[in-house]
């Protein structure tokens, strides 16, 4: 918040003193490469990096059943926590959780006794035996958003698992997490407690690069331990030191910020990937998988009109790369008054345009399915009450400043192949590459189209709270520090100079 008075200006920052006589932080930090030969070798090379990075986290599980195990058997009175954002891996530390404490203490593990589990899979019953529960598990594991206000007064170790995408928002999730551990005055005044954090990460090399690719991805990691330190000293004291400077890294968080809206098209994108998540977890259940069926043939052909913000007028997508071939064969001075596209920002190989005026678009269930089928059903139901019938087509208006079209440059140059691919039976489609695109440079939700069915050129829009803000302070190939992610080592090297 920013202050001004007088002839003194600043920023106020709220901080809460650490519940706890002393904080102990540990860094576990697994990096492995791949040999390009091999990452290209497989059908699916972003899946099979993706494979490798799962055994990286898999090998880190056998660290945190240590850490776990040697905390409960040193410390009998105390609580550990551990914090994993992905559900299915959750699901696996606990299982293995059960076996090791069989083995370990010669007796079966107790739910809500011994271990219990706080995701958004929770049904209401569970949510309230797990709150009940608080004071006298000995290991919880968890998510942050099922978790929101629920601390553990015996808690003195936190195990963290982080996610290197989405930082912005991932941080703001860390700062929650820490103050988990309060609750009992004495124990928040008397304990030591301590934080570790894991983190895996790969990168892919030729034969005579490895140590280059393997010391960026290194630097990568330390400068995000860095800002993960930074912004819990900043939540404590006010501030951090980096170096020999001092700042105050307050994460705000996408989500936090963005005013809330609910739409048709988007609710059925997260009730497709909820459904997903239940059949996961059930052998059979035909009426889940009709439903999902349902929805991706209806909602998979759905159309995206942008209101004639992509082209210049006279150009389309199928005649770009013609236009092009024809300016270059003439002479310099027709290429460069090429200028097919409106404003666009680029990365990642592609074009992104803000399109703010664009045209959109007995069991029991998970809450946040349930919730988000109730909520559909009572669209679906206006909808009809409004035109007197119930509609044949469904047409979204999304008026938002904040909103992209993303499409790859060389999709125009390959507009004919395009047409004619049809991707196979779990083949990776465009429409995941792109969004794992773009989630590498910004924050990304609203995603659409929902299927990766195109009827030509490949692209998505997205909803980005900081997309042009971060292009604003990217270190990219023409500022003076060549690095395409801010890079706090190497700033920190340049305050020597």
């Amino acid at each position: 918040m920013p202050v001004k008075g007088g002839h003194i200006n600043g920023w106020l920052v709220n901080t809460n003193s650490y519940p706890a006589k002393e904080l102990n932080l540990i860094y576990h930090i697994s990096v492995q490469g791949i040999p390009q030969e091999e990452y290209l070798a497989g059908r699916q090379p972003g899946k099979e990096r993706f494979k490798q990075e799962i055994n990286l986290s898999e090998e880190q599980d056998e660290i945190i059943f240590h850490r776990v195990f040697e905390h409960l058997s040193a410390c009998p009175n105390e609580q550990v926590i551990v914090y994993v954002q992905n559900i299915n891996r959750i699901e696996k530390l606990k299982n293995g959780f059960i076996q090791r404490y069989r083995h370990t203490f010669g007796e079966e593990a107790v739910e809500f006794q011994h271990y219990m589990v706080i995701t958004s899979q929770l049904t209401a019953k569970a949510r309230e035996k797990a709150i009940r529960a608080t004071d006298q598990v000995r290991c919880v594991f968890m998510t942050s958003s099922a978790s929101r206000g629920i601390s553990f007064k015996k808690a003195t170790k936190i195990l963290a698992v982080l996610q290197t995408f989405s930082i912005e928002r991932e941080l703001m999730e860390q700062i929650q997490l820490y103050y988990r551990m309060r609750g009992d005055t004495e124990w928040d005044t008397t304990k030591v407690k301590g934080i570790e954090f894991f983190v895996v990460d790969s990168y892919i090399h030729n034969e005579d690069d490895e140590e280059w690719h393997k010391s960026r991805a290194v630097i990568h990691l330390l400068s995000f331990l860095t800002l993960v330190r930074a912004c819990l000293m900043s939540r404590v004291f006010g501030r951090s030191m980096i170096g020999t400077r001092s700042f105050s890294v307050v994460p705000l968080g996408g989500r936090g910020i963005s005013p809330v809206k609910y739409g048709l098209i988007q609710d059925v994108v997260d009730s497709i990937k909820l459904i997903a998540k239940e059949l996961a977890g059930k052998e059979r259940f035909d009426l889940l998988r009709e439903l999902k069926h349902e929805f991706d043939n209806t909602f998979g052909r759905m159309k995206i009109m942008t209101n004639a913000q992509i082209f210049q007028p006279g150009y389309t997508a199928k005649n770009i790369y013609p236009q092009f071939l024809q300016r270059a064969r003439q002479n310099l001075s027709h290429l460069i008054e090429f200028q097919p596209f409106q404003t666009f920002l680029f990365a990642n190989g592609m074009l992104i345009f803000r399109v703010p005026d664009a045209i959109r678009e007995h069991v029991t269930f998970l809450d946040d399915l349930r919730k988000k089928l109730t909520h559909i059903i009572e669209l679906l139901k206006f909808e009809r009450e409004n035109q007197g019938r119930f509609p044949n087509t469904y047409v979204e208006h999304s008026h938002d400043e904040k909103r992209y079209v993303a499409i790859p440059v060389l999709a125009f140059t390959m507009f004919e192949a395009l047409r004619d691919y049809e991707p196979q039976e779990g083949e990776e489609t465009f429409l995941d590459v792109l969004h794992s695109l773009t989630r590498m440079f910004t924050d990304v939700s609203s995603v659409t189209p929902i299927s990766g069915r195109y009827e030509n050129i490949p692209f998505i829009t997205f909803k980005s709270d900081a997309l042009e803000e971060s292009f604003e302070s990217l270190f990219q190939q023409n500022h003076l520090l060549t690095s395409t992610e801010t890079n706090i080592l190497n700033l920190l090297l340049l305050e020597k100079i």
